[in-house]
């Protein structure tokens, strides 16, 4: 294991290595937030693990001079440090100073070969030991990737094993508390994703952690951190009610309550701006309180009121986003308090305040959420013109593009929810759908929790009550994600906080597609039942009442303000007859009433014949039984000019509702790629292997969506696409996606992989297929 390890940084497979479009702002920061780390580390040999990766940093800047000066510093208090020597022979030839190089490049040679072997193995544990420090703390290590946190691990224990009981105490320490950081990291984000391996790495973060706050000689700056690390793991075992059986005797009590492991690290360092701000963060995420939280970011900011205090900042705004919203919730539209609203308004705009102060010292993708957050709640809450609503709008777009922007930026959930409401408000409802489907997709498998899924359906609801309804696509569209909702939650929290919220606003809407439903028995069995099973003004409406109700909202203009209109005409007496008022007035509502029979309704019989006529018009029954499902109509040219379609889909029978109503959603509705599909896009009539070869000639990439199925359904259609590759003039770019943990055909493995299993980066898709890069 020792003899292969090769010291310096530059060739670890490191994002900031690897990453060829490198954010510049983001390294900026990350070096000054080393600096800060590095100031009081001093004298310990985690401070050379920090000055190392920032000389990388800066290298990757091509500031090399810096660079240099970092590496300098490693070697003035550590000169046998390996990863010094190599990174400085790396910068020194970049800048053809060859002679310094190479001296540089024997000294680390001689080292590794005239050391005796346990002089040798201490010495390789620490280069080690930093390479883990780099990829913990690396560019990537305020996203929700947990990779790098594995290797960082991996290689902490392979650096324990080399140094063996050779270890010194200082080493040993630092060592186990970052790799404690690392595992407690793990812990969060596996547990997220429901993944068994995450006790694992708890029992193990917690063991470690317990042995620094018992470390002799003591080092307050560990033992503080550990204290409140300790503070966070027995918080998130508590609130997430995670049994731990396994634990040492002298941590039970603090298990039992929390707050004292927080209580002991306020012992060690009382006036400590950074654990202040964590403190807070703590009692706010266990208790929901918010006065006392403030009291203590308060503190730690007149401690330390500068932007290296951005934990404090990013904290406050949090906290009073929060208290914002919640004030907010309180108020009803009618009675709210101007004075009151505008105090909620500043309270926002101290929230942008610190934001901004925390972000010129550090960024993460949660703040710029955050940040985008604050602009779209100042928005809703404008009392100036539409133009000045609509720009704070687009500032919101702007800082979740941002966040998004950033390295795992697409599996953040939150930011797809706000997102999602800033472009339903600016009337972007098909992009709106897809930030709802992605932040859905985004949610851990086990999650039953609706909020994302009523966004999405409540958007859907709003196209089908505002839009014409020729094309039927959009229809089919809702019923099928409504019953792949149902499968994910269960049919009691549909029904009771998904349709029996909506449906109290949009009964015409769930009637079109409980119809729609219906013609589909077979594949929409349990969301008819759940359709049907709603209770409307109190009782469960009749087949017969809902027709004629369904006819009748039917014949009305879509517009909700045309809707009050009418409810307010009734109510002055220019209906017929009280029975009419009440009809017009439960239709601006949204809610269904029970209609009386034809035969006592005053409307004429012409009126009724049209009604009826209306019913056997939408019915959906009355379609053939071997019709397909619509899907939606693709856009009228292609962007890629030399080619009738930028793209087209290969994939097996199962995976037919993603394709037709994920893939081209966010493909050709939301970015304007023209795409062929067989079940929308073949030719009557034809064979379907003749039309999907006929297609590819005249598509400019070819997607292979493969799961288990792929080979056995689709293998001749892949050879064939195997063969337009090879064209000179014009070859077809293949790009296959991964919709399970199948094996990826040999034939076409030599092509890089696109991953759409959970959470998927469609931009990343649409890129490649614009520019066809990806293979």
């Amino acid at each position: 294991m020792a003899s292969v390890i090769i010291p310096g940084h530059f060739m670890l497979p490191l994002p900031i290595n690897k990453d060829i479009n490198i954010d510049k702002a983001a390294v900026e920061t990350k070096i000054r937030v080393l600096s800060q780390f590095q100031q009081v580390r001093v004298g310990r040999p985690e401070e050379l693990a920090i000055l190392n990766l920032q000389g990388i940093l800066t290298t990757r800047l091509r500031r090399y001079e810096d660079s240099l000066v970092y590496f300098h510093q490693v070697l003035n208090k550590d000169p046998e440090n390996l990863n010094a020597l190599a990174n400085l022979q790396y910068v020194l030839e970049k800048l053809f100073r060859l002679s310094e190089a190479q001296d540089a490049k024997d000294e680390w040679t001689r080292l590794i070969h005239s050391k005796d072997p346990v002089a040798l193995n201490c010495l390789k544990a620490r280069c080690v030991a930093e390479h883990a420090y780099a990829y913990a703390f690396d560019v990537h290590s305020d996203t929700k990737g947990a990779k790098r946190y594995k290797q960082s691990n991996q290689l902490y224990r392979e650096a324990l094993t080399l140094a063996g009981g050779d270890v010194k105490p200082a080493e040993y320490h630092d060592w186990i508390f970052n790799m404690a950081i690392a595992q407690h990291t793990l812990f969060d984000r596996l547990w997220y994703e429901n993944d068994p391996e995450a006790g694992g790495y708890i029992d193990d973060a917690v063991t470690y952690f317990f042995k620094i706050t018992r470390m002799i000689p003591e080092d307050s700056e560990l033992q503080w951190d550990s204290w409140r690390h300790l503070a966070d793991i027995f918080r998130v075992l508590k609130i997430r009610k995670i049994a731990k059986t396994e634990i040492a005797p002298g941590l039970k009590e603090f298990q039992e309550n929390p707050e004292k492991c927080m209580q002991k690290a306020m012992e060690i360092t009382p006036n400590n701006p950074r654990l202040l701000a964590r403190y807070a963060n703590f009692l706010y995420s266990l208790n929901r309180e918010i006065q006392k939280p403030l009291e203590l970011l308060e503190q730690s900011i007149n401690l330390d009121s500068t932007e290296f205090n951005f934990y404090a900042f990013t904290t406050r705004a949090m906290l009073t986003t929060k208290f914002y919203k919640h004030r907010m919730s309180q108020q009803k539209p009618k009675t709210q308090d101007s004075a009151e609203l505008a105090f909620l308004r500043n309270t926002l705009q101290v929230a942008k305040s610190d934001l901004k102060k925390a972000m010129s010292m550090h960024v993460t993708p949660w703040d710029l959420m955050h940040l985008g957050e604050v602009y779209y709640l100042l928005a809703r809450n404008h009392t100036q013109q539409d133009n000045e609503i609509r720009n704070l709008v687009e500032k919101a777009l702007l800082q979740l593009t941002r966040a998004s922007d950033c390295q795992d930026g697409y599996m953040q959930k939150e930011l797809y929810s706000i997102r999602g409401r800033c472009l339903f408000d600016i009337g972007e409802k098909r992009s709106a759908i897809a930030c709802f489907k992605q932040a859905i997709d985004c949610e851990p498998s086990n999650s039953k929790y609706t909020g994302n899924f009523n966004e999405l359906f409540d958007v859907y609801l709003n196209i089908l009550q505002d839009e014409e309804l020729d094309d039927r696509s959009i229809i089919a569209e809702t019923a099928f994600f409504l019953k792949e909702a149902l499968v994910k939650y269960g049919s009691f929290k549909m029904g009771k906080f998904c349709i029996g919220q909506l449906g109290q606003h949009h009964n015409r809407e769930l009637l079109l597609i409980e119809e729609y439903c219906t013609k589909y028995t077979k594949e929409y069995h349990d969301v008819v039942r759940l359709l049907q099973a709603r209770t409307v003004s109190g009782t469960t409406a009749t087949r017969k009442e809902s027709k004629l109700h369904l006819a009748w909202v039917r014949t009305l203009p879509s517009s909700r303000a045309w809707r009050v209109e009418q409810a307010e005409a009734s109510a002055a007496g220019i209906a017929a007859d009280g029975a009419a008022a009440t009809t017009a007035a439960a239709a601006a509502e949204g809610s269904a009433v029970s209609v009386p029979a034809v035969a006592e309704d005053t409307r004429s019989e012409k009126e009724v014949k049209s009604l009826e006529s209306e019913v056997a018009r939408m019915s959906f029954k009355e379609l053939p039984q071997e019709q397909k499902q619509p899907i939606r109509k693709a856009p009228d040219e292609a962007r890629i000019q030399q080619f009738e379609n930028d793209f087209c889909v290969i994939y097996p029978e199962n995976q037919t509702g993603w394709v037709s109503y994920d893939l081209l959603n966010e493909l050709e509705a939301v970015r304007k790629l023209k795409g062929y599909i067989q079940d929308r896009d073949s030719v009557p009539g034809t064979f379907k292997i003749s039309n999907e070869i006929e297609m590819m000639t005249k598509c400019a990439s070819i997607l292979l969506v493969i799961n288990e199925d792929f080979q056995k359904e689709c293998e001749h259609s892949m050879i064939h696409a195997l063969e337009m590759r090879k064209d000179r003039e014009n070859p077809r770019y293949i790009i296959p996606i991964l919709r399970d943990n199948s094996k990826v055909p040999v034939e076409v493995n030599i092509f890089n992989t696109f991953e759409a299993i959970g959470a998927v980066d469609w931009d990343k898709l649409a890129n490649a297929i614009e520019q066809q890069v990806y293979a």
